[in-house]
This record gives C-alpha cells, structure tokens and sequence, in this order.
C-alpha cells in the first residue's frame, strides 16, 4: 500500500522545538502520507493515499479499492512543505477559527482546519494528515 519509511525517519529530532525545523531536519523528499480533506466538498472526509517523490505528489490512491485518483485531482492535496505553507498564509486574526496540531515527533502538521467566518455555514476546510511507516 505505502512505501518504505525513508531513512531520514529513522532520526529522531524531537528536541526541535518549531515543528517545520523540526520536520526539515528529517530532510524528506520521499514519503508517503494518509489525507482527508475535512470540508463540504467532493470526497470531503475521505482518506487517500498520497505517495510524494522528490517533494512532489506521484501519486494517489483510495486505499479502500485501490483505485488511482485522476491526477487532474491531485491539486486538492497538500504535501507536508504545502501544509505549513498554508498554515503561514493564514492570518489568524482575520478567520474566525484556526486549529492546527503536529505530530509529537516529526513535527509535520496533523490537523489543519480553518473557518474564514462566523458567519457563513459550510466553508470550514481543513487537512488530516498521516505518515505511513
């Protein structure tokens, strides 16, 4: 399903405390990670499959019937580098929530999800994100 953990997992940083430092220190350009979108939109809460070479998205799959997601798709998923990128484009003071976790260890953010407004329903989005070891 996945591929093998990349070496660079195998060290341990945690004594990095800002947890991008702390994920680019892993140096990963290989890996592969599980993702959900949370939002009102297609596929919305569903699971991929993402295998990331060379920091770039290679391909994605539904692990649940091993299907190839189209790659015309792909631009609704984030790499780890794209997760902390979005993370810093959001000002916190002008969206009415933002919630953002990190793994403990590697540091790459696990939970993402923003509300723009208070006032408008079902424009929530947001990012779960795994490593596969």
């Amino acid at each position: 399903m996945g591929t093998a953990p990349d070496q660079g997992l195998l060290a341990d940083h945690r004594g990095i405390s800002d947890p991008e430092q702390r994920w680019n220190a892993y140096v990963m350009a290989d890996y592969s990670i599980l993702q959900s979108r949370t939002c009102f939109c297609v596929d919305g809460g569903k699971k991929f499959l993402i295998t990331v070479r060379s920091g770039r998205i290679a391909g994605i799959v539904d692990p649940a019937d091993g299907s190839v997601l189209a790659q015309d798709r792909w631009g609704a998923f984030m790499t780890i580098p794209d997760l902390f990128a979005l993370v810093r484009s959001i000002d916190a003071t002008k969206v009415a929530s933002l919630l953002v976790s990190y793994d403990a260890r590697y540091g790459y953010p696990v939970r993402v999800f923003v509300d723009p407004s208070a006032h408008i329903a079902d424009e929530e989005y947001g990012f779960e994100t795994a490593i596969v070891q």
